[in-house]
This record gives C-alpha cells, structure tokens and sequence, in this order.
C-alpha cells in the first residue's frame, strides 16, 4: 500500500510538473482533476459522517452552533463600530464585512 501511495504521489508530481512546463498531455489533465476531484468527495464525505455522529450525540448541536456564530458576529461588529465609529461605517462597510 505504501508503494502505491508513493506511485501516486510521484504520478500526481509528474503532472503537476508538466502542466506548469507546458507539457502535459489532455490525459494528465484529466487525471490529475479526478484525483483532485476524488479528494474533495472523499473529504466531503468524511465531514458529513463527522457532522452526523456530532449531531447525534447532541441534538442541540445546530443551535448551538448558530448561538455561537451569532455571539461571534455581533463581538465583531461592535469591535468594527468602536474602532471606526457610527460615521466611517458607511463608507468602509466593504471592511466592515470583511472583518465580519
């Protein structure tokens, strides 16, 4: 298994390596955005199964969750209106969601 996991690894560098000199074929294209691709469902997939036993361990889970973001946003926002005052607010309301 670690031999194929190196196998890998060197493939997905050789592609890599490839696409940035200009050589690559559509194949190694297509290769590397499956593998890329693969990784993201698989990671999809591991955080949903997390979320899932996290949820069933507490039913409250997206409550809290919510309470929390909630406490978050609105300590920042008042952070944001005493650094900047009521009158820049206006005008840097860009940075102001950014820092949110």
């Amino acid at each position: 298994q670690k031999r194929s996991q190196k196998k890998k690894r060197s493939v997905i560098v050789n592609n890599e390596s490839n696409i940035q000199n200009g050589n690559s074929s559509d194949n190694d294209k297509v290769t590397t955005t499956t593998q890329i691709t693969n990784s993201f469902k698989a990671l999809q997939e591991k955080i949903s199964l997390q979320y899932q036993q996290r949820l069933s361990a507490d039913p409250n889970f997206v409550s809290k969750s919510i309470a929390e973001v909630i406490t978050a946003a609105g300590t920042q926002l008042t952070a944001e209106v005493g650094r900047r005052g009521l009158q820049r607010m206006g005008p840097e309301i860009d940075f102001v969601i950014a820092g949110l």
